[in-house]
């Protein structure tokens, strides 16, 4: 036979821990989900390194770091703001 929690058992744990869900935030918007994905080490150093490319002369190279670390910034906001409305 399964046995659960006892009423004294459910109240001490509800006072303890509170009840089972998420914290309740304020949706971010747009522009707040925009600055925390840039804000990333990674992606600051990635975008740093495109522009020294292109200060250096290696216009090209520096153009293709540049889009696709801007792609992976866009596809990074897209699944942080699909996140965002599904919690």
């Amino acid at each position: 036979m399964i046995n659960g929690l006892n009423t004294n058992e459910v109240n001490e744990r509800l006072s303890s821990f509170g009840y089972n869900e998420l914290p309740f935030e304020k949706p971010k918007n747009v522009i707040g989900i925009a600055i925390e994905v840039v804000k990333e080490p990674m992606f600051l150093l990635l975008i740093t390194c495109g522009f020294l490319y292109i200060i250096l002369g290696d216009i090209n190279e520096g153009l293709i770091l540049l889009s696709t670390i801007f792609i992976i910034i866009f596809i990074t906001f897209y699944q942080y703001q699909k996140t965002e409305k599904a919690l």
